[in-house]
């Protein structure tokens, strides 16, 4: 939610009308950032990029997207191989993409983003897993297990 808030001190509210949440990482980040830029229109855009843990070849976009992108953001949780960002951005060519966490590596291919995270860390959502108050929300991903 803090970090959100980061996000959108970065971004000018005025030039946009409408929050594209790439679903389902972006859902939650989506819902903060409008209520932080005053956005009422959230659309999301469907994307499977992963079955189970394992990484599908291509990415498949379960929704239609009926934009360029003008005066809209395209928020996504995080920013790692650069997949998903790198599918859509020829699909929304105006679109401002943002991301709440960025890899390294990936980070320049998001328009803004809140934190950089190292590499090696695994952010666990408290969305996505059953997060208890005390855990960490950041853990040190076995590099060698991907």
């Amino acid at each position: 939610h803090q970090d959100v808030k980061i996000l959108a001190q970065k971004i000018n509210a005025a030039k946009y009308q409408k929050i594209y949440a790439i679903s389902r990482g972006g859902l939650a980040p989506a819902c903060v950032l409008a209520h932080q830029l005053n956005i009422r229109k959230i659309e999301t855009i469907d994307v499977v990029g992963y079955q189970a843990e394992s990484q599908l070849k291509e990415i498949q976009l379960l929704s239609e997207i009926h934009s360029d992108g003008e005066n809209c953001i395209v928020i996504d949780d995080l920013i790692d191989s650069g997949r998903t960002i790198n599918f859509l951005r020829p699909k929304l060519p105006k679109a401002l993409f943002v991301t709440v966490y960025a890899k390294p590596l990936r980070k320049e291919l998001v328009d803004f983003y809140a934190v950089e995270i190292p590499a090696e860390e695994w952010i666990l959502f408290p969305w996505e897993n059953d997060v208890h108050p005390e855990e960490k929300l950041i853990k040190i991903r076995d590099i060698n297990t991907n």
